[in-house]
């Protein structure tokens, strides 16, 4: 049957080549043989391997020239295993339908994929680019395979597309490696990369999804990043802010990563895991994190800067998609708050530092009350529960966590001044109301030199409870009073001073963690 008259025989659509695909490829063969190799447009109806003839079996192909197969189709298999392109290997718009291999395939000169589509499976494993390899805007729909890939130029994904699972795993890089605007669908793998001295590492504002079957995860493992030259930046939360996808949803894992130095910007890091790296030394710059509801007796307040670690506790099911199975308990996560603080004082960000610090002893708290509950004793009669809760009341009360609690409550753990300074108030309206109430005397001269007393008023109570922690000079009111006689009127006066002048150190405590950093 001919072919279709409009086209040749290479462009013709697939039902109208009048060929068989064997003679189709025996057709290339020549064409190679002949060093003709322009490929361009050209629709290969079958499975294709450039091997011994564009056969299985035989050895593999050299392209001693540059070869254009820009706008190609490939309709089935195409297999590039072990072929070797001495010149530019231009592969731009092309399309493949079933599976491509270019395992170990070598690239000597710039090789191109931009804008190609990948229907199927793709493996590039310990393919060499020894030149520019450019990925910009190509779509991988199946998977992709990059493990022991090695680049010794730029590799260049800005745009990819990779609705698959993706492996970088082993792949070395010796130059620029841009992931710039790529959007992943599925889990992309960077296990083991190896990177040169010289190699500069941008991953920039990346698409990630969060639909429903897609996973997303972004895994960073045993990597070593120059320091100053790896860039994570503009990563956003795929949902928006606040639509609390945030710690139980992470999206990029960190795994004995060294990070020293590595820039994280402008990142929403509710979506980032850095249990067990190196981010002590790591540069957060206009970061965010993700806030969780907290209360205070029953004022309720926002705790902020919440990393994922402290949500995998309670959900056994994230801690292995996670890579956190061995996360023991709130020891371990307090240990990544303290880190996390470091971190965030190297780059002066000492507001955001503040809550790292308030969480850090929170998880203290946490591990000590767990401790305290573990212990107790677990009887299913009913009848005992209230002498069991009660029992645990009493060991948080004898025990150090009594002061983790009051730290918290009274002075945020010596980061929350302004907490400090409205319990302060308050104790001192309620020292006021007291020393009012246990019949305080206002003394005042009389001619003669006599003093006489009467009952003070409520304004007096107050500048004599002022009076217990300011010396007197110090206060523009010149007053005498006169302390009932008894328990109260010793017990009252002791506390007003002792409780208000602990606010105030809370107080000092708190401005000159804030302000000693300036």
């Amino acid at each position: 049957m001919p072919h279709d008259d409009s086209r040749c025989v290479f462009h013709a659509p697939v039902e109208k080549k009048g060929v068989t695909v064997r003679d189709f490829n025996e057709m290339i063969w020549q064409r190679i043989n002949k060093l003709s190799l322009n490929f361009r447009g050209f629709i290969f109806p079958g499975d294709i391997y450039f091997r011994g003839g564009c056969r299985k079996e035989g050895g593999a192909i050299v392209f001693a020239r540059s070869v254009d197969f820009s706008k190609a189709k490939f309709t089935g298999i195409a297999d590039f295993l072990e072929t070797q392109f001495s010149g530019v290997a231009y592969f731009t718009e092309s399309n493949f339908s079933g599976d491509a291999y270019f395992i170990e395939t070598e690239f000597s000169g710039k090789s191109s994929f931009t804008l190609s589509l990948f229907s199927g499976n793709v493996s590039f494993s310990k393919a060499l680019f020894s030149e520019d390899a450019y990925f910009g805007v190509s779509q991988f729909s199946g998977d992709a395979d990059f493990t022991g890939a090695r680049f010794t130029a730029n590799a260049i994904f800005i745009g990819a597309k990779f609705n698959g699972n993706t492996a970088f795993s082993h792949a070395s890089f010796d130059d620029l490696v841009q992931l710039e605007f790529v959007t992943i669908r599925k889990n992309i793998l960077f296990y083991n990369i190896i990177l040169s001295s010289k190699t500069r590492f941008y991953f920039q504002e990346p698409k990630l999804s969060l639909q429903k079957g897609d996973t997303g995860l972004v895994i960073f493992k045993n990597i070593r990043f120059n320091r100053y030259m790896a860039y994570i930046e503009n990563i956003q939360n795929p949902l928006g802010d606040n639509k609390g996808v945030g710690a139980r949803n992470a999206l990029l894992l960190f795994r004995y990563c060294q990070l020293k130095d590595v820039y994280f910007t402008n990142n929403d890091m509710s979506l980032f895991s850095f249990y067990k790296s190196s981010f002590d030394e790591a540069r957060f710059i206009s970061c965010r994190w993700s806030d969780v509801k907290d209360r205070i007796f029953f004022i309720p307040f926002k705790r902020k800067n919440v990393i994922p670690e402290e949500k995998f506790l309670s959900d056994s099911t994230d801690k292995e998609k996670f890579m956190v199975e061995d996360l023991n308990g709130y020891e371990d996560v307090a240990s990544l708050y303290r880190r996390m603080k470091t971190a965030l004082d190297n780059t002066k960000d000492y507001q955001q530092a503040s809550w790292f610090y308030f969480n850090e002893f929170e998880m203290k708290r946490r591990a000590l009350e767990e401790e305290i509950e573990n212990r107790v004793p677990k009887w299913r009669i009913f009848q005992w529960r209230p002498l069991l809760w009660c029992y645990c009341q009493l060991k948080k009360i004898f025990s150090r966590y009594i002061f983790y609690f009051f730290y918290k409550v009274f002075a945020g753990f010596g980061e929350k001044p302004l907490w400090s300074f409205y319990w302060f108030l308050l104790w001192l309206l309620g020292f006021t109301t007291l020393n009012y109430c246990i019949g305080l005397k206002k003394g005042f001269s009389l001619s003669g030199g006599t003093i006489d007393y009467i009952d003070a008023t409520f304004w007096d109570s107050l500048i004599f409870t002022l009076y217990r922690i300011i010396p007197a000079n110090y206060l523009p009111f010149k007053q005498m009073f006169d302390i009932p006689h008894g328990f109260w009127g010793m017990l009252v006066p002791f506390l007003n001073t002792a409780v208000l002048i602990i606010f105030i150190a809370f107080i000092a405590i708190g401005l000159k963690r804030h302000f000693r950093r300036f």
